[in-house]
């Protein structure tokens, strides 16, 4: 009844609007004016959600009423608001006027892409107010707006259409997305561009999970068989616990609440269940889970008692995803003893909780072991698995955290393994650590491992040549035969024929004499022995008795008191007193500080308060015209600002020192190069270009850039910010201004950079006398102080009208005195600063071939190295600066600056032990061996030589076990180290050092570089 009452009335209105049109056409045809504020009432309000059945319903009032239709924009301007408003207002005036072009505008602004209008027509579902006649209505003008967006009005046309959204409905989400970018037409072209995009996505159809099954959820149910008034099941709500999926005569809460508690009886929990369904025990243990589960299945035992005689051996899979574990119900005798007395709820996929009854069972596996609640479920999803293994018990772990054990127990297994093939299972190999480790005595020969090898005149009965060994925890047996060949007759033979101590013997005296002298010779049982006074006390205990050392064992004592890490490389004083507490022989003094003074150890590490000395100060030549030479730099990482800002470009002019500071997201040297282009535009190209040896710099993408330009590019020397003194000091002040920005103002640190360069630009420079603006623009910039100066003498400065001629005379005359005086300035403040820099400054110089230890600071311990070396000075390019190899590092060579350089000591053959004869053990090995070595090889020839061989003495097996095979591919090399690398294996084969192999599995071979440089 209230449709048709609204239909009457829409009639009625439409018929009243009608007659207001005929009297107003009379009105219109007698005055031939159109009375716009009386139609526009009639104008139907504007609706933005039904913006096609807008413009139609506004079209039957204007002709119902017969409007002219060159007021048509004009009424309906009046109403549009939103989006439709603005796209009116873009309009030009002429285009405003014409209806046709207002309704495609506004139309186009509100029109949507194709795929929405097909998921509007899909979604759109029948609510209950509306009938099925109105239902049917707007699913036909849904349907015609879909056409008309795809602009479809064939039969081929729309079948390709409903052909394309469904093939679009079974692709994965990226696809789609990928095919509705490219706006594909047809279904042949959706294909094609689908198959380009898995080929060069590498996209595979497997996972079901990423298939777009409908457009939502209840687009699939719009083409389901079902008619369309019966909900479906997945919609079915229940009227008790208010879930979908269910009704109320099927609630499992409703049923648990009604159904009598369990009774306590002694019987087995059983459930009727289908034969498909149903996992026994058995069953599980038979099966063999599925390879997903294999990293996550385990082994273990489960009893409702605990006993040992009662346990199952079961598989276990330990679950991320589950909060409760459960077992299968026929796996274990259940009973009211082991029954906890509760239920749990547990709710799958499918949103639909079940009842679980909860038992106690005792459990042993390799993740969790003790008695824990369980569910018991008569199934479970994964086959073969019996136990479900979920967060309650095992917490965050995932896997057993392996053991590691000096003493593995054998089974018994493996020791028959061992006794039927003892060629497959090596012996274990009794290192010295390890019988060091099991030894039950101390042993305190260790302090003696680093004592430095030396060889006398070669003569039998002197003291062997000794080598030191490094690490370890063993004796090593030269230095044992050493010390165990320094007995009081070899000593007294060797004192006796020592040319230097004959002055020693001849100053002997008797011990009574020696007694009340504070320095005496005499002889002790046939040594030579001295009496030294240390503090001069006159008693017993000051008085130290000293073994005059012969030549041969003095390397020794001195390697022994120096070298060990119980002698801590001290210095020259240290090492002295040391020695003198135990022995002496002339020259004792010279002989350690040359010693230490040769160190290797104590030449890489030097020492902190004792710095490298530094040489005499160069300045920098003044350049008398600015812009000539021009100083770059990067400064950062600071904090990412709003705009993406990170470093600062900072460039400085040497003559005048005016800054400029750019602030960049990266410092590629693409992106130095557009800025620098920005700054030379302004102030012309430099002649010099000086940079530190920045891999942005030394790019050759920078350096064609600056080649092209016609600048000459300086390089600073590595590891010396000296070279840009003027631009590093600046980046002190820069920093410290731009902090102090941030923290009083809140903003970021690149908003406050132009504020900073202006500071900067106008503050006297204290080494030239003038600020940088002054030296280029020739007037003090305009600031803030210039205002107030300004406003407190006069609103308007007084200025007579100048001769421009006069005026650009007068400008250069005054730029080129200042220029002069800055240099002057300049020059002196170079004078001062290395009068007073080469107060604790000494001349060093070095020759090509000499030795030199390079300080290289590499970040890391502090208790590294801070010298690297030796390297060879291969020649000298300036006073200061030196080109040295580095053969072992990536860059063979590199400029360094003689402050970085310190010369390195080479211990004399005299010093230093000498070691036995060179022997050539083959084409690619030439080392010094000591005498026992050599002998051993020469006795030894069929074992020691140039092509190494294998044995059959030991084998070795790599077990596997279930692990599936990897199969990597190997890396993509060059040409040339293809070569290299079939030269390799064909060596490999060649010798039966290695065979072709067929196995799955497969690792990419590696090539390293020699440190030699040599392939």
């Amino acid at each position: 009844m209230r449709k048709i009452e609204a239909d009457k009335e829409a009639r009625i209105h439409i018929r009243r609007m009608e007659l207001d049109a005929e009297g107003s056409s009379h009105l219109v045809g007698k005055t031939g004016h159109f009375d716009v504020g009386r139609n526009i009432a009639v104008v139907p309000p504007f609706r933005e959600s039904e913006v096609d059945s807008y413009f139609s319903a506004f079209e039957r009032v204007a002709a119902a009423l017969q409007w002219p239709k060159d007021v048509w924009p004009l009424l309906l301007q009046c109403k549009l608001t939103g989006k439709a408003q603005e796209v009116m207002a873009s309009l030009s005036i002429e285009d405003s006027l014409h209806y046709d072009v207002v309704k495609a505008t506004v139309l186009r602004a509100y029109e949507l892409v194709p795929e929405a209008y097909g998921q509007r027509f899909r979604n759109y579902k029948k609510n209950s107010s509306k009938t099925f006649v109105e239902f049917a209505r707007d699913k036909e003008s849904l349907f015609d707006r879909w056409c008309a967006a795809n602009k479809t009005s064939t039969y081929e046309a729309l079948r390709n259409q409903i052909l394309l959204e469904d093939f679009k409905n079974h692709l994965p989400e990226r696809i789609v997305m990928h095919l509705s970018e490219n706006k594909v037409a047809t279904l042949s072209q959706a294909a094609v561009l689908a198959d380009e995009y898995a080929l060069t996505h590498k996209t595979v159809f497997t996972a079901s999970s990423q298939i777009r099954t409908s457009v939502s959820p209840t687009a699939g149910a719009s083409r389901s068989s079902d008619p369309p008034t019966v909900p479906r099941k997945e919609d079915r709500e229940c009227f008790y616990c208010h879930r979908k999926g269910h009704l109320i005569a099927d609630c499992l809460l409703l049923k648990n609440k009604k159904s009598p508690p369990l009774s306590r009886k002694s019987v087995g929990l059983t459930q009727s269940v289908s034969i498909q369904q149903a996992t026994s025990a058995s069953e599980a243990l038979a099966g063999k889970p599925d390879l997903v589960y294999a990293l996550f299945v385990s082994v273990g035992s489960v009893s409702c008692t605990g006993r040992t005689e009662d346990q199952r051996e079961i598989k276990i899979l330990r679950d991320t995803g589950a909060a409760q574990s459960v077992i299968l119900a026929d796996v274990l005798p259940w009973s009211d003893q082991t029954y906890c007395g509760s239920h749990i709820l547990l709710c799958g996929i499918e949103a639909n909780p079940i009842s679980v009854p909860l038992h106690w069972v005792h459990m042993h596996s390799d993740l969790v072991s003790g008695r824990f609640r369980v569910g018991v479920v008569p199934t479970l999803a994964v086959e073969g698995v019996a136990l479900l293994l979920g967060n309650d018990i095992a917490g965050g772990k995932v896997s057993p955290v392996p053991e590691v054990t000096d003493r593995p127990q054998p089974n018994g297994s493996d020791i028959v393994l061992v006794q039927k093939y003892p060629q497959v299972f090596p012996a274990c190999v009794l290192t010295r650590a390890q019988a060091c480790m099991q030894g039950d005595t101390v042993n305190l020969s260790t302090i003696f491992e680093q004592v430095e090898t030396v060889e006398v005149e070669p003569n039998a009965e002197k003291l062997p040549s000794v080598q030191a060994v490094k690490g370890g925890c063993g004796v090593n047996p030269q230095l044992g035969d050493v010390l165990s060949s320094i007995t009081p007759e070899r000593l007294i033979e060797w004192q006796k024929e020592d040319v230097s101590l004959n002055k020693c013997f001849d100053s002997v005296v008797s011990f009574e004499k020696a007694k009340v002298q504070e320095t005496a010779y005499l002889v002790d049982a046939g040594v030579l022995m001295r009496k030294w006074t240390a503090h001069k006390t006159g008693k017993d205990w000051d008085t130290v008795w000293q073994v005059v050392v012969p030549s041969p064992m003095r390397q020794q004592v001195l390697s022994l008191a120096h070298n060990p890490a119980w002698s801590g490389h001290l210095g020259v004083t240290k090492t002295y007193n040391r020695v003198l507490r135990h022995f002496f022989w002339p020259g004792l003094k010279s002989d350690i500080v040359q010693y230490c003074k040769t160190c290797h150890v104590c030449q890489l590490t030097g020492k902190v308060n004792k710095p490298v000395p530094r040489v005499p100060l160069h300045p920098i030549p003044v350049i008398g015209e600015p812009f000539e030479r021009v100083i770059i730099y990067c400064v950062g990482p600071f904090p990412k600002t709003r705009t993406g800002n990170q470093f600062l470009l900072t460039i400085m002019c040497s003559a005048t020192r005016y800054p400029e500071a750019i602030p960049l997201r990266t410092i590629t040297a693409k992106t130095i190069i557009k800025s620098l282009i920005k700054f030379f535009s302004t102030f012309g190209l430099p002649r010099v270009i000086q940079t530190d040896q920045g891999t942005n710099f030394m790019s050759k993408l920078f350096s064609s850039a600056l080649k092209t330009l016609s600048i000459s590019h300086q390089v600073s020397s590595a590891y010396h910010p000296e070279s840009q003194g003027a631009l590093e000091r600046w980046h002190q002040t820069l920093k410290t201004m731009l902090r102090k920005y941030c923290m009083e103002t809140g903003a970021n640190w690149d908003e406050g950079v132009p504020f900073v360069l202006f500071a900067v630009r106008e503050t006297v420079q204290e080494s030239l006398g003038f600020s940088p603006a002054d030296l280029v623009f020739g007037h003090t910039p305009r600031g803030p102080l210039k205002v107030l100066k300004e406003r407190v003498l006069s609103d308007v400065p007084s200025s007579t009208p100048k001769n421009v001629l006069h005026f650009v005379s007068q400008m250069r005359e005054r730029l080129h005195a200042a220029c002069m005086l800055a240099q002057q300035s300049l020059s002196s403040s170079q004078t001062r600063m290395k009068k007073r820099y080469d107060k604790q400054a000494k001349d060093r110089a070095f020759v090509p071939g000499d030795q030199v230890l390079v300080l290289l600071p590499i970040p890391g311990s502090s208790l590294s190295a801070s010298f690297s070396g030796p390297y060879i000075v291969e020649r000298k390019v300036s006073d200061t600066n030196y080109i040295i190899k580095t053969p072992d590092r990536r860059r063979t060579s590199r400029l360094c600056h003689v402050n970085m350089l310190k010369a390195y000591h080479v211990r004399d053959s005299s010093d230093s032990p000498s070691s036995a004869p060179v022997q050539s053990a083959g084409s690619s090995m030439a080392l010094v061996v000591p005498v026992p070595a050599v002998d051993l090889e020469e006795n030894n020839t069929d074992v020691f030589q140039d092509v190494p061989k294998s044995t059959s003495v030991l084998t070795h097996d790599v077990d596997v076990g279930s692990t599936h095979p990897i199969r990597q591919h190997p890396y993509r090399v060059n040409a040339k180290k293809r070569e290299l690398m079939k030269g390799e294996v064909d060596y490999l084969l060649k010798h039966n050092m290695a065979k072709r192999s067929h196995s799955a599995w497969s690792s990419p071979c590696i090539l390293i570089p020699k440190p030699d440089g040599t392939s």
